[in-house]
């Protein structure tokens, strides 16, 4: 598999998403494509599935500084700052990845949606700590606080990559959105 991924890495940066077929992504592999669709269902599934480990190399160190970190927004910027990483690698490749990955059914999709949970749990988790800590008000719930602050990072990712706002970076952009969150989300004095 991982062959298969360098490949498709390899390919979809050089040619672009459209322009690489699977027989191009399977003799670089140098597999057969019946190897190939043993792991993915079709170059969808590839992309998913390499978006899927980039993001799973970042995962677990930025869950580990949010863990420690007691400054609530300062440390959920970080960690969302972190999950961006692989989106800024191949622009092109991650407005493919987007398109994608909204309607994709294949066997990565549960992959995902594991890795979705993991990231707003571990969001959730950091809510629940500020609220103990009294940074965050009480009546927050943890769980749709931090769905609420991943959304905010789906929209800087949708503003950035369909380069909706020129002459900001997703960082800026991504502080702006959690700043104003957080304004209903401080404690209430």
């Amino acid at each position: 598999m991982r062959r298969i991924i360098a490949a498709g890495e390899k390919l979809f940066s050089k040619q672009g998403f459209d322009g690489t077929t699977v027989q191009q992504i399977a003799d670089e592999a140098d597999v057969a494509v019946g190897t190939l669709f043993l792991y993915v269902s079709d170059k969808s599934e590839l992309l998913l599935r390499i978006f899927y480990n980039a993001t799973a190399q970042e995962l677990e160190p930025a869950i580990k500084r949010m863990k420690v970190s007691r400054k609530f927004l300062p440390s959920i910027r970080r960690f969302l700052e972190d999950l961006h990483a692989p989106y800024e690698k191949d622009r092109e490749l991650a407005k493919v990845y987007c398109r994608e990955v909204l309607f994709h059914k294949g066997g990565t999709r549960a992959e995902l949606d594991k890795q979705t949970a993991e990231i707003t749990g571990a969001m959730a988790e950091a809510v629940a700590r500020a609220q103990a800590r009294g940074d965050v008000d009480k009546s927050v719930d943890p769980s749709l606080g931090a769905l609420h602050l991943y959304a905010i990072f789906h929209a800087m990712l949708a503003f950035h990559l369909a380069d909706c706002l020129p002459g900001t970076t997703p960082s800026q952009t991504l502080n702006a959105l959690l700043q104003s969150a957080w304004h209903g989300m401080a404690p209430r004095t």
